[in-house]
């Protein structure tokens, strides 16, 4: 096999493996993550008691809790737009926009939601994008493929195949910002890439991913203390909905004002993958709280959970996987820009599509496939019980 040819086999699983990998990461290692973990465990223990267990059904409402905070991940569909017959091509103009979402009712809700407006130059529509959650985990796993994609590049190939094929590179990680049904995955990018005049696609995904994780690991002081009329001044539109969505701590409204934080800052001091730690934990620093506060405080509200999962379950496998996501937490806190050192943090491989379970880190764990699996029934039990809800 040519080196070409490797590097081609190579492309089609590694870069894919470490984005799906990114989001066990980030999962099982962000304060958000093992949070919603926790709720996860408890709404199935619920579902299970209550087939057997007489009085449950006082308890069934934190089903349909867990269940809103799922939908909250990543908004339904209803909230996205992708005008596929409209000519995308580059360069895009961008807007911003704070709608609200719809209550169980029908009626407008009173929590703000952010979009972001794509258009071509004649002013078309391209997509409109919420800011989700999803947004944050997704620029953050697609940081990660890239980076494995770069290192297949740099280990693989010649020196001469390495330049032709940098290029071709560089053009599908542009492509992939400006493509009109991938904007869930760039939203993020683009937001902070328009805030920095940043033209570098590798560069700008790269400093999405560390904010990205930053706002996972945010604890309540970080939301009390980023005030959006300091950064972006008392007549800002936007600062009354940003303030109550800080104030239900949503962290993808809190990489929102961020990214507003750091071009401020741009003005003055070139912002790099390199100094985006050093400006966050300034700027929280003058505020009273410094980095090692927001590590320590985050850690705290972890091992909490793991007690209270060992506690309430005594589940061997709910146990393990919090407590090694402890471990992930601290071994990651650390690294600002880098990328994830997989086989360090034992992450798992996956079902391929002929079933063959693949792990390059020889990390076994055959059982990974009946989880999928048995997740995938419970959201549709979750979903089932939610239809059932009828309101009166």
């Amino acid at each position: 096999m040519t080196s070409l040819e490797k590097y081609a086999a190579y492309r089609k699983v590694f870069p894919l493996l470490a984005h799906e990998q990114a989001h066990w990461v980030d999962h099982t290692s962000t304060l958000w993550g093992i949070e919603l973990l926790e709720k996860s465990f408890e709404a199935l223990a619920i579902s299970v008691n209550s087939q057997s267990t007489p009085g449950m059904e006082s308890e069934l409402h934190k089903q349909i809790s867990f269940y809103n905070e799922i939908l909250k991940v990543k908004y339904p569909s209803y909230y996205s737009t992708a005008n596929i017959n409209v000519d995308g091509s580059r360069p895009w103009k961008y807007g911003y926009s704070l709608g609200k979402l719809f209550d169980v009712k029908g009626g407008v809700s009173d929590n703000p939601i952010i979009f972001t407006r794509f258009e071509n130059n004649e002013g078309n529509l391209i997509s409109r994008e919420p800011f989700s959650l999803c947004s944050l985990l997704e620029v953050s796993a697609v940081w990660q493929e890239m980076h494995v994609e770069i290192g297949l590049l740099e280990s693989v190939l010649t020196e001469d195949e390495k330049i032709i094929e940098a290029l071709q590179l560089k053009n599908r990680f542009l492509s992939l910002l400006y493509d009109p049904t991938l904007t869930e995955y760039s939203v993020a990018a683009h937001k902070l890439s328009n805030s920095l005049n940043c033209i570098d696609a590798i560069q700008t995904f790269r400093m999405s991913a560390y904010l990205a994780r930053f706002c996972l690991n945010a604890v309540e002081d970080v939301f009390d203390l980023t005030i959006p009329s300091e950064i972006n001044g008392g007549e800002h539109p936007f600062n009354e909905g940003l303030s109550l969505l800080l104030n239900r701590h949503d962290r993808a409204a809190l990489y929102y004002i961020l990214c507003d934080l750091l071009a401020n800052i741009n003005e003055t001091v070139d912002v790099t993958a390199e100094n985006i730690p050093d400006i966050l934990h300034k700027y929280y620093e003058d505020r009273g709280l410094n980095y090692d506060d927001i590590v320590s405080k985050a850690e705290g509200r972890i091992k909490d959970v793991c007690t209270r999962v060992a506690c309430a379950y005594q589940d061997e496998y709910s146990t393990n996987l919090l407590m090694s996501g402890l471990n992930r937490f601290n071994r990651l806190s650390k690294l600002g820009c880098g990328v994830y050192p997989f086989e360090e943090l034992r992450a798992p491989g996956a079902v391929l599509g002929d079933d063959y379970y693949f792990s390059p880190y020889d990390v076994r764990d055959d059982a990974v496939q009946d989880r999928w699996l048995n997740g995938a029934q419970f959201f549709e039990h979750l979903h089932e019980f939610s239809g059932a809800c009828i309101q009166i």
